[in-house]
């Protein structure tokens, strides 16, 4: 199956062509993709043997071509070489909680009786996220085969139009979290404002058939899913105790972590604009203060100092540092545990100083 980058049909509809082939194994492979036939057995031929394992759906590991067009296989003969987007999960040596959806090679009969694809997503966006789930939640498996090299040429710029605009991989995403991910969904609208709106205003289409698919094949929930494929994944909190913007009463504007913090940043005083993004906070069951959409990172305190960092509290067998432990008081203020002193956003910039209830620059609230 090779879809279209342009049309109506791109990509993921056009990929369900693969279902009028008369031989029993589907392949994906995206133009953006290139198999390398090396000396002996072909890559697709390791790929073959665990297809006809019972409920078997693995896929080619990716090799990285250079995005100037340049079909030259990069590191694949030399130490290092043949690297994955996702890590193989320990619990089984080539098995992967998720795929990148462009690649892959399953049993056709698998292919019809695991749902396809969610024929109602559009263009391009979630449907190998959808995929993953689906096949593991449903009795199947992901593997990574390791012999199964295929290239990747990483384009500058996305190759897929959009005529309907970017919010459809929004669109798509809701409806996977609509029937896949039960109550942790609310994680992902938390930090999704776009896709919390379409979800509350129903606007995502009509999910009744993949509802009913996930009914017929007896699939697990969501919190198996976690448990058993990707146990390693720290999950956040489902409820924390307070989380949006923190926004501080003496200057009326909202912490903010910058562009491109990934951490070991300052952190900055910015106009509140409600969008989440990087004023998005969670104080939580823990007592830590983390800013975690893409990556889990805490705020950290010493005497004058306020930083951000990858959080030390990662579920079992961890504990949150006193540092970076803060307390919520009943007079706004925000108290960090091992220093003793609060938030303030004196001078226009967060630091902090000695706990001062009268001071407006150490009030905050969470919006």
């Amino acid at each position: 199956m090779e879809p279209p980058t342009e049309g109506p049909e791109a990509p993921s509809k056009a990929r369900l062509t693969g279902r009028d082939a008369k031989g029993w194994v589907c392949d994906a492979l995206e133009l953006c993709c290139l198999c390398r036939r090396r000396r002996g057995p072909s890559s697709h031929d390791s790929a073959l043997g665990r297809v006809a394992a019972p409920r078997g759906s693995p896929r080619p590991v990716n090799g990285c071509l250079s995005a100037d067009g340049d079909a030259r296989l990069l590191g694949l003969d030399g130490p290092g070489g043949g690297k994955s987007p996702v890590k193989p999960r320990t619990l089984g040596l080539n098995e992967s909680p998720t795929f990148a959806g462009g690649l892959f090679s399953i049993s056709k009969s698998y292919f019809e009786h695991i749902g396809t694809y969610d024929n109602q997503m559009e263009i391009w966006g979630g449907e190998n996220v959808e995929m993953s789930f689906r096949v593991w939640q449903c009795g199947g498996q992901l593997e990574i085969i390791p012999c199964s090299v295929v290239g990747h040429v990483f384009r500058t710029k996305s190759p897929h139009t959009f005529p309907k605009g970017v919010s459809v991989i929004a669109r798509n995403q809701v409806r996977l979290a609509e029937v896949w991910m039960d109550n942790y969904k609310e994680i992902f609208y938390r930090r999704n404002m776009q896709a919390a709106k379409m979800a509350q205003e129903k606007s995502f289409g009509d999910i009744s058939e993949r509802l009913k698919l996930r009914e017929q094949l007896h699939c697990h929930n969501f919190s198996w899913f976690l448990h058993n494929i990707y146990p390693e994944m720290f999950v956040p909190d489902l409820k924390p105790t307070l989380y949006g913007a923190i926004r501080n009463l003496g200057i009326n504007q909202c912490l903010d972590v910058g562009e491109n913090n990934h951490g070991g940043k300052p952190l900055i005083m910015y106009t509140c604009h409600g969008l989440g993004g990087n004023q998005y906070f969670e104080y939580t069951t823990q007592r830590d203060l983390r800013h975690n959409i893409s990556k889990q990172l805490c705020l950290h305190a010493s005497a004058g100092t306020l930083g951000l960092r990858s959080c030390h509290f990662t579920g079992k067998n961890s504990q949150v540092p006193k540092d970076e432990e803060w307390e919520f008081t009943q007079d706004q203020l925000i108290r960090n545990r091992a220093s003793g002193t609060c938030l303030t956003s004196e001078d226009k910039k967060p630091a902090m100083a000695a706990c001062n209830p009268r001071d407006p620059h150490q009030h905050w609230v969470f919006n």
